[in-house]
């Protein structure tokens, strides 16, 4: 069983995750968190299949913010293990593009090809798919484009 500073202090951190969520993201997600969690509390006076036991306060507390099925589960090991990794490796190898286009293009050409067979085939296929690519980079940095013989 949790102690009282725990309650609070997980109280305070689920409060927390929803700001930031509003802050990130908009009101449509804490919302509909919150919507998750009325039905968690609500569960004894829901009729139908959907009807459950309900847990209380200290049991929805107990469970997002204590156990690794809560905020620190799965989701939490993922972002932080493989979207942070691609997000800082992606904006560290497309500097490393820039720098070598002001240099030479063919290095910039030759690492444009490389950087998204580094990461993983899904994640290969991300960077290729939200739009980084070195031609809305050179426009961004203000490199003129390229020319061809």
């Amino acid at each position: 069983m949790p102690g009282e500073f725990d309650l609070y202090l997980g109280g305070a951190f689920i409060l927390l995750i929803f700001e930031a969520g509003r802050r990130i993201l908009g009101n449509i997600l804490p919302t509909f968190c919150a919507l998750f969690l009325a039905f968690a509390y609500f569960g004894k006076y829901i009729p139908g299949p959907f009807a459950h036991a309900g847990l209380s306060v200290t049991g929805l507390i107990e469970e997002l913010y204590l156990t690794t099925d809560g905020l620190f589960g799965l989701v939490t090991g993922v972002s932080s293990t493989y979207i942070f990794t691609f997000i800082i490796g992606a904006e560290g190898f497309l500097k490393v593009e820039l720098r070598l286009y002001e240099r030479a293009m063919f290095f910039a050409a030759a690492l444009s090809l490389i950087t998204p067979g580094v990461f993983s085939d899904a994640v290969g296929l991300a960077l290729l798919f939200t739009g980084y690519s070195l031609a809305s980079l050179r426009a961004k940095g203000g490199i003129p484009k390229p020319t061809t013989g």
